[in-house]
């Protein structure tokens, strides 16, 4: 089966997937969440998406403000 990796999963049930991950653990630097509870890696925090919506900033963000300065930091460039 020609998969390039796509929905292939059975290397991580194969192989130790914390091994794989764990130089993405640094301390002091910033959280990685593991939002999907059923993961077989497990040198993250496991969260389900609700918990991962609850976490989130609850500040609101102004989509048009951030275009029109995206576009004036473009034409400076």
């Amino acid at each position: 089966m020609q998969h390039k990796g796509s929905g292939y999963v059975g290397y991580y049930e194969n192989h130790n997937p914390d091994k794989e991950f764990k130089q993405f653990i640094k301390k002091d630097t910033f959280k990685i969440y593991n939002v999907s509870l059923e993961s077989n890696i497990n040198c993250f925090e496991k969260i389900s998406y609700q918990k991962f919506f609850e976490i989130l900033s609850p500040e609101k963000i102004n989509q048009e403000e951030i275009r029109e300065e995206i576009k004036l930091r473009w034409i400076k460039f």
